[in-house]
């Protein structure tokens, strides 16, 4: 049996908040180091009254003004290590800012080492038995399943798995790690935290384990075609 590996693979960063777009520039991201000048100079940029986007070789960035993305380009393999390194040198920055949300992202495209392999899945994530005199002839089109966190965070795991639409006999699998912190009342305790801080301490101390975790789950279920 083929060594089961993705053939793409991609990261994303997704912080839910109130956000003015307009900061959000590649100039900006340039001035306070977080990005180099050059390539905040070749950065294809779209900025409108209400959102900011732009793209880099490595990033796809769009920022609106309830949620911030970034995003590893899908057309070729990058680190998310730069991912991370945005979004918490940005928020350091801009500590005031309101995060409630986190959510950690990875999706891969898995090449299936045959359609028999490829239907295997399909059947022992979708069991065709409970359609027959349903449907003629059923099959898997997505799996969607959601988990309560168990390490102590609040927030929940969700995990989609679906036929690729990149690679032919391909497996989709998208994993999003969900993380939410409770919005303090100023008003009833001013002492209660308040802006990013406690969104961007958790992405700094969980960011390798999320990976890690992610990763395991969708190579598990990869593999259920062995």
């Amino acid at each position: 049996m083929p060594e089961i590996a993705p053939k793409i693979e991609g990261h994303s960063i997704v912080l839910i908040g109130s956000f003015n777009p307009a900061v959000f520039q590649p100039a900006w991201f340039s001035a306070e180091n977080l990005l180099r000048k050059e390539e905040a100079a070749s950065a294809t940029i779209d900025i409108r009254s209400r959102s900011s986007s732009f793209t880099l070789e490595w990033l796809d960035f769009r920022c609106t003004q309830d949620r911030f993305g970034a995003e590893t380009t899908s057309n070729r393999r990058f680190q998310p290590e730069p991912l991370r390194d945005l979004t918490i040198g940005t928020f350091r920055l801009l500590s005031h800012t309101p995060l409630r949300m986190l959510g950690i992202n990875l999706y891969f495209h898995f090449q299936m080492p045959s359609v028999d392999y490829w239907h295997k899945i399909g059947h022992a994530l979708a069991p065709k038995e409970p359609w027959k005199g349903v449907l003629d002839h059923p099959g898997m089109r997505s799996v969607w399943m959601e988990s309560p966190r168990s390490d102590g965070y609040t927030g929940k795991i969700n995990v989609w798995v679906e036929p690729s639409v990149q690679i032919q006999t391909g497996l989709f699998v998208s994993v999003n790690d969900h993380y939410e912190v409770p919005q303090p009342d100023s008003k009833a305790d001013p002492k209660q935290p308040q802006g990013a801080t406690q969104i961007i301490d958790i992405l700094e101390k969980v960011w390798n384990e999320s990976l890690a975790r992610s990763r395991k789950m969708a190579y598990s279920l990869a593999k259920i075609g062995e």
